[in-house]
C-alpha cells in the first residue's frame, strides 16, 4: 500500500489534514493544491487562528512526513 503523503504527490491535486491532539492544545497542519505547483498550507490550534503559507511542492514533500514523527495523525485526505 502507498503512504498517503505518495498518493499526494502522485496526484495532481490533493487536501490532506493532520491533527495532533497530545498535549493541551490540539494543534493541525493541512495542505492542498489545485494543480498549479503551489501549496496552501494552513496550520494553528483547533478551533483559533490559523496561519496560511504558500510554498512548493518540494515544502510539502519534506515536512509532511515530519508531522507524522511528530505525532500527528492523518484526518482527511482527498485525492483527485
Amino acid at each position: 500500500m502507498i503512504c498517503p503523503i505518495s498518493q499526494c504527490l502522485l496526484s495532481q491535486t490533493f487536501a490532506i489534514r493532520f491533527e495532533n491532539y497530545e498535549g493541551n492544545s490540539y494543534k493541525f497542519w493541512s495542505a492542498s493544491t489545485d494543480g498549479g505547483g503551489l501549496v496552501l498550507i494552513r496550520f494553528g490550534r483547533i478551533n483559533s487562528y490559523v496561519r496560511e503559507l504558500k510554498k512548493d511542492l518540494e515544502y510539502f514533500e519534506k515536512n509532511a512526513p515530519r508531522k507524522l514523527r511528530g505525532g500527528y495523525v492523518i484526518t482527511n485526505l482527498e485525492l483527485s
